[in-house]
């Protein structure tokens, strides 16, 4: 991986592409998302700490145990403005990408961020991950986010399933202390309240992908059947794009990551690798999103449906 030293404000790597890959908010948690949502919360015991591998596939995910009390003095980066690398848009990608898929009608979207880090209150990790297919055509759309968490005293798992149907979302959420149910029509209102997938259009931002990061180009391969240009993060070029999102204190010391975009200029993956520093401790991290199915996702009404609506009218 490449070694960069970075001021402070280099946390926003992660918190750009975790925005991203967040797509819905609610909560999440950390088991294999399933169409049905049916995993059961379970306590698990404390995991060692070691760098996460990425995996597939948030609501919005929150930050875990991240280095936020490190030095006032701002360490001189290493890293020199960089814009060799491929002549990439942000801007142009994400349109590109949402007018792919709103033209196609249905699509996949799963995202990961995993976390491992070490203070000086012990070890953690964590995992936020989360899969929502949507059919814009009919309407609906699914939404599985699993959270979990492991530290030196305690650990955490949940999981919160939205489906959409129309202007109706119906929640179910399990926790260690069990399952509830819940319906709303229209959008929240309030605090508590069920986060509806959005069935009328594609609204996640990719713009970020080109956002102060330096991509080169690494040939093409195969992503889901498409053949795919391969990109690779080659440096940093705009610290304050970073500073912009999020202004956290920290050293940079590791960084990799890796883009596809497909011939009709939709990005269909990005991951990002990376390690932050501190007088507080580190964090290593790593994100993931994925774009598939695209014009060929189906969405199926989960069986708990019913439940929610007894549970909501009780």
């Amino acid at each position: 991986m490449h070694q960069l030293t970075l001021r402070r404000g280099v946390l926003v790597v992660a918190v750009a592409l975790l925005i991203a890959v967040a797509g819905c908010s609610g909560p999440s948690g950390g088991a294999t998302p399933t169409a049905n949502g049916t995993e059961n919360a379970t306590t698990t015991p404390a995991a060692s700490m070691d760098t996460p591998t990425p995996a597939a596939s948030t609501d919005t995910p929150t930050d875990q145990q991240t280095p936020t009390d490190g030095p006032d003095t701002e360490p001189d980066s290493d890293v020199e403005a960089n814009g060799t690398g491929a002549d990439l848009d942000g801007e142009e990608l994400n349109n590109a990408t949402r007018a792919a898929i709103e033209d196609a009608g249905s699509y996949t979207y799963q995202t990961t961020f995993r976390t491992a880090s070490q203070s000086r209150r012990g070890q953690s990790r964590s995992r936020t991950n989360t899969t929502t297919q949507v059919d814009l055509e009919a309407e609906e759309g699914l939404r599985v986010s699993n959270y979990s968490s492991t530290g030196q005293q305690s650990s955490q798992t949940f999981s919160s399933t939205v489906y959409t149907d129309g202007n109706t979302s119906y929640q179910q959420r399990i926790t260690s202390e069990g399952t509830n149910y819940s319906t709303q029509e229209g959008a929240s209102t309030g605090f508590g309240g069920i986060t509806p997938v959005n069935t009328s259009n594609f609204s996640q931002n990719l713009t970020f992908v080109t956002d102060g990061l330096v991509w080169e180009t690494n040939g093409t391969t195969t992503l889901d059947g498409d053949t795919v240009t391969e990109y690779t993060l080659a440096g940093v070029e705009d610290e304050d794009a970073f500073i912009q999102r999020l202004r956290l204190r920290g050293t940079l010391t590791d960084i990799s990551g890796t883009l596809y975009v497909d011939d009709d200029d939709v990005v269909r993956q990005t991951s990002l690798a990376y390690t932050v520093e501190s007088q507080s401790g580190s964090l290593s991290a790593q994100s993931r999103l994925t774009l598939s199915d695209i014009g060929s996702t189906t969405v199926e009404e989960p069986e708990w449906t019913s439940e929610a609506e007894d549970a909501d009218s009780s």
